[in-house]
C-alpha cells in the first residue's frame, strides 16, 4: 500500500493550466522501446518455464458473415507529427495515441468533447472537430516537463470523469539510466482538473528507483484505475522482471483528493514466466487482467501460441477505505485461438536518410502483446466475457 500526493489542481479544467514546456530534448524525449525479445533481450530466470502451446490451433468463433459498416458521422483531422512539432518545438515520431470521448463537465455547458493526446502534444474538440481551446504540450496536460509518452485516455460514464496516463518522472528528471519512473495521472471532471505521480521504479524486492516502468496500460472497476507497467531493470535496462500492476484509489482520483492511496502487486509471472503487457480490463465489478505470452523464459519470441494469462484483482474497495480483506491478485493460464508473433511488414522505403528519418524498407511491428483495451460484456446467465486483440507495437498493426 502507498499513497501519492496531489501534484497540482485546477478549478477551471484544463483552461486553467499553467503551461508547461518539455524539457526533453528532441533524442531523448522517448525511451527506445524496449521489447523483453529482439534488440533489447531481457534476461530471465533459466528456471522459468514458457507455456505449452499446442500446433494448429482452432479459430473458435469465427464469422463467415460481415456485418455492415455504420455511416460516418463526423470526420475531421486528428493530431499529426507537425501538430506536436510545433507546440514541442521538436520533431518527434511516431506519435503514440489516445483517444476518448465523453462530457467535459469543466467547461460551461459540459459539451461532448473528443481527446486526443498524442507523444507528445493534445488536443480537445467538439465530436465534429471544431477545437474547444488550443493544442498542448503532454508537459502542460499532465504538468510534468519530463513527461515521456506511451499516452492513453479514458472516459468513465458512471463517473462522468476522464483519466490521462503516460510514462512520467519525478521532479529532477530522468537520472542517466532512465530507472526512476513514475505513472502520470491526470483527472478532469465537474471538479476539474487534478494531477499525480505514482512510482512504477520498483523491481522484484520493492526497491523503488530501480526499473523503467514502460508502456502503461490502463482501464478500472468500480473501485480503482487499474494500471500495469513492464518493469526494464538495472541500469542498462536489460533486467526484465515483469509487469508491475497498480490499483489506484477511483473515489479519491475522482473527488481530485488532496491524498490518493494505492496499492502495488508484483512484477507478476506465471508458470515462473515474468508477464509482459498485462492489459487491465474496463469498467467491471471484479477487476480483470489479460496476458498473451509473446516471449519465453529467455527472452526468445514465441512464434505462434495459443495461451492467454487471465488474472482476478479482488477486494480494490479496501485501496480506498482501509478496511476489510486487503486486495489479492490471482492469475491462472487459459486456452484462446491461436496468435502469431508477426513479422517485419514490407514497405515502399528504400533506406535512405533524410533529415535523420530512414525510408525502412521493412516496418516492425514489435510483438504479440496484448494492446487492448480489454472490454467486458455478460451473458444472459450472468456471466462475463472478456474481448481484446493481439498485436502491440509503434506501427500498430493488429
Amino acid at each position: 500500500m502507498g499513497r501519492s500526493t496531489r501534484v497540482a489542481h485546477s478549478a477551471r479544467g484544463v483552461a486553467g493550466l499553467h503551461k508547461v514546456s518539455s524539457r526533453l530534448g528532441a533524442k531523448d524525449h522517448l525511451v527506445p522501446f524496449r521489447s523483453a525479445g529482439g534488440a533489447y533481450p531481457a534476461k530471465h530466470s533459466t528456471g522459468a518455464r514458457a507455456p505449452k502451446v499446442r500446433s494448429a490451433a482452432a479459430v473458435r468463433g469465427a464469422s463467415t458473415v460481415a456485418p455492415a459498416l455504420p455511416a460516418v458521422l463526423h470526420k475531421f483531422n486528428g493530431v499529426s507529427d507537425l501538430d506536436s512539432d510545433n507546440v514541442n518545438g521538436f520533431a518527434l515520431t511516431p506519435p503514440d495515441q489516445g483517444l476518448c470521448v465523453g462530457r467535459d463537465r469543466s467547461l460551461p455547458g459540459a459539451p461532448k468533447a473528443v481527446w486526443e493526446p498524442v507523444n507528445s502534444a493534445a488536443r480537445e474538440t467538439t465530436v465534429n472537430g471544431t477545437p474547444l481551446f488550443a493544442d498542448i504540450t503532454l508537459a502542460t496536460l499532465f504538468q510534468d516537463p519530463f513527461a515521456q509518452g506511451d499516452v492513453r485516455c479514458l472516459y468513465d460514464q458512471a463517473t462522468q470523469t476522464f483519466f490521462f496516463t503516460e510514462i512520467g518522472f519525478p521532479p529532477g528528471g530522468p537520472n542517466s539510466s532512465l530507472t526512476n519512473t513514475t505513472l502520470d495521472v491526470t483527472v478532469l471532471n465537474k471538479n476539474g482538473a487534478a494531477f499525480y505521480q505514482f512510482d512504477t521504479s520498483f523491481d522484484r524486492n520493492f526497491v523503488s528507483g530501480s526499473c523503467l516502468g514502460d508502456q502503461p496500460k490502463v482501464g478500472f472497476n468500480n473501485n480503482a484505475l487499474v494500471v500495469s507497467t513492464d518493469q526494464f531493470c538495472g541500469s542498462t535496462l536489460s533486467d526484465f522482471q515483469g509487469a508491475l500492476v497498480m490499483a489506484i484509489s477511483k473515489p479519491q482520483l475522482v473527488a481530485e483528493a488532496a491524498t490518493v492511496n494505492d496499492a502495488l502487486f508484483g512484477p507478476i509471472a506465471l508458470g515462473n514466466v515474468p508477464i509482459t503487457g498485462a492489459d487491465p480490463a474496463i469498467a467491471t465489478g471484479t477487476g480483470y487482467l489479460v496476458n498473451s505470452f509473446p516471449f519465453d523464459e529467455f527472452g526468445n519470441n514465441n512464434a505462434v501460441a495459443d495461451t492467454l494469462g487471465l488474472w482476478k484483482l479482488r477486494n480494490t474497495g479496501f485501496v480506498t477505505t482501509g478496511s476489510g480483506t486487503p486486495p489479492t491478485l490471482f492469475g491462472r493460464i487459459i486456452p484462446s485461438i491461436g496468435h502469431v508473433f508477426p513479422v517485419p511488414a514490407a514497405s515502399t522505403g528504400d533506406g535512405s536518410v533524410t533529415n535523420g528519418i530512414t525510408s525502412e524498407a521493412f516496418l516492425n511491428p514489435d510483438d504479440s502483446r496484448l494492446s487492448g483495451p480489454v472490454a467486458v460484456t455478460r451473458t444472459s446467465s450472468g456471466g462475463i466475457r472478456l474481448w481484446t486483440g493481439a498485436g502491440h507495437g509503434d506501427n500498430h498493426r493488429q
